[in-house]
């Protein structure tokens, strides 16, 4: 600052007095310490921003997350209230005779034409593209006549949302009479607890004796059908031959054939009146539910432009929806194709 004084034009200089030049001092270093208390400022400003930031997003990551527990909590807590019920124990041995009663008459050759054309054309091929390699239409077909009866009738002629709003076939079975009464209060409780499908399953050969959603898995077995590999199937055969009444079990996210491959997680709870297993109830669950929770129905109230929550498992991937994925696809996949973040086949299987 003296040497700017000394820079003063010579004249200017030696007409000023020396309170002048004070004043002119005073000035110039209140100058310089506001411009450092400004910067300063803003530094520290732009910190605790960013730390508020942080703490909103850490809170807002911790209530999804709480949110997602409940809404699992409550799933669980709907599953133990539907297979601790009287009526469903019933509704159980009444539709496992009824399936059973399905076999005859055996199905015609007709029937059994179309349920072949049904695999071969619709069911392999959404299959064979969700894997990325030919799928054979043989090994997903059911044996049992009953099976192929049901589902010729309830599966084959439908799209699968329309399946799901059918009451009544129409073909005159005591399975179908059954179902028109059952079918109504079932499905709204799927509609109500964000389930994929809801299950009841019978107990000597875990037969799935009714389906809401009426996918491929109906009136197969879980012990020796087509669809004995799956998670739902390996959930169910797990349980021991006399399980706790009031329990519940699950089985984490993974591919399901009779879904189209998309990631499902199950809950499944014993059948129990008077000490005698009746069978199973079981639901599955799609990712949809946690992502809209996550996403908060894909507004990402709280989180800006670019901000996400999500849900990551002990093995490290998503059981969410990501951010990018929902807003751009193909670019999503692109970009994790480019950058090598994903091998081949996780880029194939998204």
């Amino acid at each position: 600052m003296l040497a700017r004084l000394r820079a003063l034009p010579s004249g200017l200089a030696r007409n000023m007095s020396a309170a002048t030049r004070l004043s002119l001092v005073a000035v110039v270093v209140a100058l310089g310490c506001l411009v450092i208390t400004s910067v300063v400022g803003l530094q520290r400003g732009s910190e605790l921003a960013e730390q508020s930031l942080r703490d909103r997003l850490t809170a807002l990551a911790a209530v999804r997350a709480d949110e997602v527990e409940r809404y699992v909590d409550s799933l669980e807590r709907a599953t133990i209230s539907q297979a601790i019920s009287p009526s469903t124990a019933a509704a159980i041995d009444e539709l496992g005779v009824a399936y059973r009663a399905l076999a005859t008459p055996a199905p015609s050759a007709a029937e059994e034409a179309a349920l072949v054309e049904f695999y071969r054309d619709t069911v392999a091929p959404q299959l064979s593209a969700a894997r990325g390699k030919p799928v054979s239409p043989e090994a997903l077909l059911p044996r049992a006549d009953a099976a192929v009866n049901l589902q010729t009738e309830y599966v084959v002629p439908y799209t699968a949302d329309e399946r799901a709003l059918i009451d009544d076939a129409g073909d005159g079975s005591s399975w179908s009479e059954l179902h028109r009464e059952l079918h109504p209060r079932l499905s709204e409780f799927a509609g109500h607890t964000g389930v994929e499908d809801y299950y009841l399953i019978e107990p000597s050969e875990h037969t799935i004796v009714y389906s809401t959603a009426k996918d491929i898995d109906v009136g197969t077995s879980l012990r020796t059908g087509p669809q004995s590999g799956t998670a739902l199937a390996s959930l169910i055969n797990s349980l021991p031959s006399a399980p706790e009444r009031g329990a519940a079990v699950i089985a984490d996210f993974t591919h399901y054939p009779p879904a189209g491959d998309e990631p499902s997680a199950f809950i499944a709870s014993p059948v129990i009146v008077d000490d005698v297993l009746h069978g199973f109830v079981a639901v599955r669950i799609g990712p949809g539910q946690l992502t809209a929770i996550t996403t908060d129905d894909e507004t990402w109230t709280g989180l800006g432009r670019t901000g996400e929550t999500y849900v990551v498992a002990d093995d490290d991937r998503l059981r969410t929806e990501a951010r990018g994925f929902l807003e751009d696809p193909k670019a999503y996949v692109l970009a994790a194709e480019a950058d090598g973040t994903a091998t081949a086949e996780e880029i194939r299987s998204m």
